[in-house]
């Protein structure tokens, strides 16, 4: 009776051969590469941070997270604060809500796989301060319209993007608002097309 090694043999070759293409492919994985995206890394709020960031590279290996961490000490990591942002390569952008105003934060983008965490550079901000805007009384009052003003102060060198005023009718389920400019400076608002014997308060008055 003839035995016919071939099959074993031929099994035990291709055996061989996908253990090793299997540990080659593992040899291949490394540390996602990441870094901030250059052109616009951070927009700083008073008490908010946009971060924008790029995974380059997955290192050979499935991204599992992406996102930014921050704190207030350097070179901050995953253990610190952070706000994940999807995952996969490519463009994110991560909102980090919650800061204190006028703080200085330290904060890096980054990417993980299954061999570990990558880390982009570190970027250290401060956050901006609200400013103090003084609301004035109501002037050149007529059956319907009235100026309403005020003045917006800041403490810093930042930008005040706009100013106006915030008006409810009494009763009314929603404000009204006027954009009046941008910077820091006295104002007045006019309001016109008010109704006659009515009511207005600012959102902070109480009924």
């Amino acid at each position: 009776m003839k035995i016919n090694l071939f099959v074993p043999v031929l099994v035990l070759v291709s055996a061989i051969f996908v253990t090793s293409c299997s540990k080659d492919n593992e040899s291949d994985h490394t540390l996602p590469e990441i870094s901030d995206v250059a052109a616009n890394p951070v927009l700083v709020r008073a008490t908010s941070v946009k971060v924008n960031g790029f995974v380059k590279s997955d290192g050979n290996a499935k991204i599992t997270g992406r996102g930014a961490c921050w704190s207030t000490s350097e070179n901050p990591t995953i253990n610190d604060s952070k706000v994940e942002s999807g995952t996969g390569s490519g463009i994110f952008m991560t909102d980090i809500t919650g800061l204190e105003q006028n703080t200085e934060y330290h904060v890096r983008v980054y990417a993980t796989n299954k061999i570990g965490t990558a880390y982009g550079r570190q970027i250290t901000f401060i956050t901006a301060t609200l400013p103090t805007v003084t609301t004035t009384a109501a002037s050149s009052i007529t059956s319907t319209s009235a100026s309403v003003g005020g003045e917006v102060t800041i403490t810093r060198n930042e930008e005040v993007e706009v100013y106006g005023t915030d008006y409810w009718k009494h009763g009314a389920a929603k404000n009204k608002s006027t954009r009046d400019g941008s910077g820091s400076r006295a104002f007045t608002s006019l309001h016109s097309g008010i109704k006659p014997s009515t009511a207005y308060k600012r959102p902070d008055h109480t009924q």
